[in-house]
């Protein structure tokens, strides 16, 4: 689907976890946190082919001619899984054996620091939206505005899990 922006995709991944509650946590915390990794990974990979240290072949997450619309939906797939899959593996972590009070400041956590990363990530997204040309150049000097909305959403992933237990931590 596609959203205009990074809150109604965030917004809309809470709306439809309410419709498949998990039942296990930690599974889906680790698998999303990957995904989000991977999702980097894919970044970092189109930056190497636009500076033409990487052959369009090393491309595992997207084909080098859809490149272009893979970066522009990314900041708003990763509102939605944050969303959908993030806030609800910190509150189900219970089902493993956390602390229900130690999984709910986890989620909430998450979910009171979510609102200005969510604009951050959509005036990110603005500068290249309508313009990947403006990514490719950014990428060319060594930035990404791409690869700003997935750090920072890995970093309040990350702080959210120092407040677990340290088998929790280490799972992830």
């Amino acid at each position: 689907m596609t959203y205009r922006s990074c809150l109604e995709a965030f917004d809309d991944g809470v709306r439809s976890r309410l419709n498949y509650p998990l039942h296990m946590g930690l599974y889906k915390l680790s698998e999303s946190y990957r995904r989000i990794q991977h999702s980097r990974d894919g970044v970092v990979r189109i930056a190497e082919v636009v500076n033409g240290k990487s052959s369009p072949f090393s491309l595992r997450s997207c084909t080098n001619e859809d490149k272009a619309y893979w970066l522009r939906d990314l900041p708003t797939n990763v509102a939605f899984r944050v969303g959908y899959e993030i806030v609800p593996a910190l509150r189900a972590l219970e089902f493993d054996g956390v602390l229900k009070s130690q999984s709910e400041a986890a989620a909430l956590l998450v979910e009171s620091a979510i609102p200005p990363h969510l604009v951050k990530w959509d005036y990110l997204r603005d500068s290249f939206k309508n313009k990947i040309s403006s990514e490719y150049a950014s990428m060319r000097n060594g930035q990404s505005n791409v690869l700003l909305v997935v750090d920072d959403a890995l970093s309040l992933i990350e702080m959210a899990v120092k407040l677990l237990p340290s088998n929790i931590q280490n799972g992830i």
